[in-house]
């Protein structure tokens, strides 16, 4: 008995050595910078970086005014353009950040919120978001995007029925946007000409019932060209539909996690798989690295708490078991759903992970099956927020640039915009690449009519080319009447000539 008491010791410290000895410091990352800050509303940063070591930040913006109703809400925009000497550093000292401008907002005056960011290999930015009853897209070439006038007129997906938390994945010239559609489900749409054209959206998990809710779907694109999807089925028991509960009839609402994937880009899905068994969890996340590993990292609610992590090594047909990240007991541990966890794959197939809990932002990575312990990375300005309404630091987003540099963006009780930075000095760096100056032709299609419903056809549906405008009622009108004189006299010159 007691040569195994020391066996276990000796286990326990092997393991705790094993997961201590690539340990990162918090001063590994940099000091925290305040990129936006208000009394209003800001919000569901996300950040993508391009060729050129460019970071670009977008989150939803609302002012103090139209806070409460969400009315006039906008995309803001801002880039960090790193100089020559900072492109081996994470240090935004050496960086310049543009001023922050709104770039995109809904048509007729609709709320502009969940902006979501896709940047394919050409160099453009494509951004779609919630309208309330509507999906947008639009997009831009990075080095004109600080401009307003270089994004597309906004094209709607839905019209008039509630569609919100959308997804968008660049994978070469093609484009795939995930989106909830309360009264439908999980929806899909796709483009295979870099977005100027789309087909006709496509139901691929219903959820049409008056009791549950297909939402937060989240969409990875491997190097076989499969499609991986997760997302969350909540439920409830009372009849009302879960999307509009709050408060404490929400909280017990059961949500399952579910996953799917398409082995033809997105004609058929494999059955839904249930990717854990106990409905005490949400957020669910899905990263791909090469052809074949795939992997699932989702949150514990609110008295479940904890992160969690399962992979696949054969493209997502079997996974192996559920792994703890941050354990729910753990000082880090007692975030809820406070955002998806933000993760990247580096060029090793590392996972790189930055989540909350309660409410400091905290980064792990995951290296041969192992998880580091995790490390706090920003604990806010003061504890408060600008009004002292709020501390809590949620929806991290997370992007690799130029191969070696980790840049994180989140936003502290909805009102700052924070920004952080790490250089991961054991791989390599990638060279930056100024992307070609050009002039990009942007076209056009307002949004003037309902688009089809959703169906499962690959016909592209509508496009961003200018549809011929109609004509006004009082031409028409006045060539009416003068096709009604033309008549009438011709009618009186074939009397005259009879007579």
């Amino acid at each position: 008995m007691k040569s195994k008491g020391w066996l276990l010791l000796l286990f326990l410290c092997c393991w705790g050595h094993s997961r201590v000895s690539a340990q990162v410091s918090a001063s590994d990352w940099t000091p925290p910078l305040e990129l936006f800050e208000t009394t209003g509303r800001a919000s569901e940063p996300e950040l993508v970086v391009d060729a050129a070591g460019v970071v670009h930040i977008f989150w939803a913006y609302g002012s103090p005014a139209n806070e409460a109703d969400g009315a006039l809400q906008a995309i803001y925009y801002t880039r960090q353009q790193q100089t020559a000497a900072a492109a081996d550093t994470a240090a935004s000292a050496d960086s310049i950040w543009s001023e922050p401008v709104d770039v995109l907002v809904s048509p007729d005056g609709r709320g502009a919120r969940m902006p979501a960011v896709a940047l394919d290999e050409r160099g453009y930015l494509h951004l779609a978001w919630s309208g309330g009853d509507s999906i947008y897209y639009s997009r831009a070439y990075a080095p004109e995007a600080m401009t307003p006038q270089a994004w597309s007129e906004p094209i709607a997906f839905t019209l008039y029925v509630a569609a919100f938390e959308p997804a968008i994945v660049a994978a070469g010239n093609h484009l795939y946007l995930l989106w909830t559609e309360a009264g439908n489900g999980l929806v899909l749409a796709r483009s295979t000409d870099g977005g100027r054209r789309w087909n006709s959206p496509q139901t691929i998990f219903a959820a049409p019932g008056a009791q549950e809710l297909a939402r937060w779907g989240r969409l990875a694109v491997d190097d076989a060209g499969r499609l991986h999807v997760t997302l969350s089925l909540a439920r409830s028991s009372d009849g009302a539909r879960s999307g509009a509960r709050s408060g404490a009839a929400a909280r017990r609402d059961p949500i399952y996690l579910y996953y799917l994937r398409s082995e033809d880009g997105g004609d058929t899905w494999t059955d839904p798989w249930l990717i854990t068994p106990e409905p005490n969890f949400g957020e669910a996340t899905v990263v791909a690295w090469g052809a074949n590993d795939i992997h699932l990292l989702w949150n514990g609610r609110a008295g479940t708490h904890g992160r969690y992590h399962r992979a696949s090594s054969d493209g997502g047909q079997t996974w192996g078991q559920i792994e703890t990240v941050v354990p729910p007991g753990a000082p880090l541990g007692l975030g809820g759903l406070t955002g998806f966890p933000a993760v990247v794959a580096d060029a090793q197939g590392n996972l790189h992970l930055v989540s909350t809990g309660d409410p400091q932002n905290y980064y792990t990575h995951w290296r041969s099956g192992l998880w580091t312990q995790p490390v706090v990375i920003s604990v806010g300005l003061d504890g408060l927020g600008v009004t002292g309404e709020s501390r809590n630091m949620e929806m991290p987003s997370l992007a690799l640039g130029l191969g070696n540099q980790l840049h994180a963006v989140f936003h502290d009780g909805q009102e700052r915009i924070w920004y952080t930075s790490r250089l991961l000095p054991d791989l390599p760096a990638v060279p930056w690449q100024p992307l070609p100056t050009i002039t990009p032709t942007v076209v056009h299609q307002p949004a003037a009519s309902p688009l089809p419903l959703a169906t499962a056809t690959s016909t592209p549906a509508f496009s961003l080319a200018a549809p011929p405008s109609p004509p006004s009622p009082y031409l028409a009108l006045l060539l009416g009447l003068f096709s009604a004189a033309a008549l009438l006299s011709l009618i009186v010159f074939i009397r005259t000539r009879i007579s």
